[in-house]
This record gives structure tokens, C-alpha cells and sequence, in this order.
């Protein structure tokens, strides 16, 4: 048990972040001391120790290695287990858990936050459009990242005498947020 903790002892400071990768354990000058101070007690594994390294939700962080071996001759030297965010398609924070199991050894658990920097925003398409006096025009509104509840989108129009609208909001929902909304754009 001593062995694993020495190396699942070092979380690493701050949130993840999409893009950036953190070392989570074994590794800073805590870690070496905790690993020698264990060297020194003789606190020696007898045989191979494997460590299954797990991520408890792999949509929201992978680990770079699913397995660490220790050996009498390995046990006190630090092995790097990287965390990486994954990039989704909405603006919520993410948690998982990182377990370290063992046969015999208490599993220990590794919690991680990743910060969304994803920001909200409404697309329009066309961007522009000119329609002809007594036409019509059509725009396809939707939104850039699901949400995690229902949205209502207020529209309007500048000149309700040149341009009037077919409505007034749209509601998107975290299963229609990518679906475009039609509004009909009458002069």
C-alpha cells in the first residue's frame, strides 16, 4: 500500500485545461523524498508490483499509460502517468476520477477537474442577407456548443417597416442546439 502511495502521492496544482497535459504523480522533490524515506525503511516490494492506472471517465480524461510496474530495483523511482483533457461539445466543467488498483493494495483515487474553456456563442447564416421589397430571406441560427439546459434566443429587427421577422425567439435544448432554427426574413 506504502509503495502505491509513494507514487499516487503529487496532484497537480490548478485545473486542467483543454490542450494542456499535467503530470499527476510521482514526480517534484515531495515525491523523491516520500520514495527515498521508503528506500531507507526498507520498505521493499518482494516481488512485481503492477499498478493498473484508470481513468473513471475517459470522456473527459485520458491517462497516457494503463499499467505501471514496480520491482525491487524500480520501486523508489517515479514513474510519470500523464492526464490529458478531452475536448467536447459544450461548456461544462468535467470530473473523473483516477484509480490506481492492485491486487492486495487499497485502490487509491485521483480526482480531476477539468475547466471547459469553451464559450457559448450564436452562429448565424448567412451573415448578411439582402431580400428584394415584398421577398423573403431565410437565416439558420444555431448554437457553437450544447447546453447544459434550455436556451431561449431573443431576435429582432432594427426596422420592423423594412424587415420583419417570422419570430421572436428560438429554443434550443442540449439535444436541438446544433439543428438550425429557421427565421424568415420578409421586407
Amino acid at each position: 500500500d506504502r509503495i502505491v502511495a509513494c507514487k499516487a502521492h503529487h496532484l497537480a496544482r490548478g485545473f486542467l485545461r483543454h490542450g494542456d497535459a499535467y503530470v499527476l504523480w510521482g514526480y517534484g522533490g515531495t515525491g523523491r523524498a516520500l520514495c527515498r524515506a521508503l528506500g531507507e525503511l526498507g520498505k521493499r516490494p518482494s516481488a512485481i508490483v503492477d499498478v493498473a492506472v484508470v481513468s473513471t471517465n475517459v470522456d473527459v480524461v485520458t491517462v497516457s499509460v494503463g499499467a505501471l510496474s514496480f520491482t525491487t530495483d524500480n520501486y523508489a523511482t517515479p514513474q510519470v502517468v500523464r492526464v490529458s483533457p478531452i475536448d467536447d461539445a459544450d461548456t461544462v466543467d468535467g470530473n473523473a476520477t483516477i484509480e490506481l488498483r492492485s491486487a492486495g493494495l487499497t485502490t487509491r483515487q485521483v480526482g480531476v477537474t477539468v475547466r471547459d474553456d469553451d464559450v457559448q456563442a450564436i452562429d448565424v447564416s448567412p451573415s448578411s442577407l439582402a431580400v428584394t421589397e415584398g421577398a423573403k430571406g431565410d437565416l439558420e441560427v444555431v448554437l457553437r456548443h450544447r447546453p447544459a439546459s434550455n436556451v431561449v434566443v431573443t431576435i429582432g429587427s432594427s426596422d420592423d417597416t423594412a424587415a420583419s421577422l417570422s419570430t421572436t425567439s428560438l429554443e434550443f435544448t442540449p439535444a436541438n442546439w446544433a439543428t438550425p432554427h429557421n427565421v424568415e426574413v420578409a421586407a
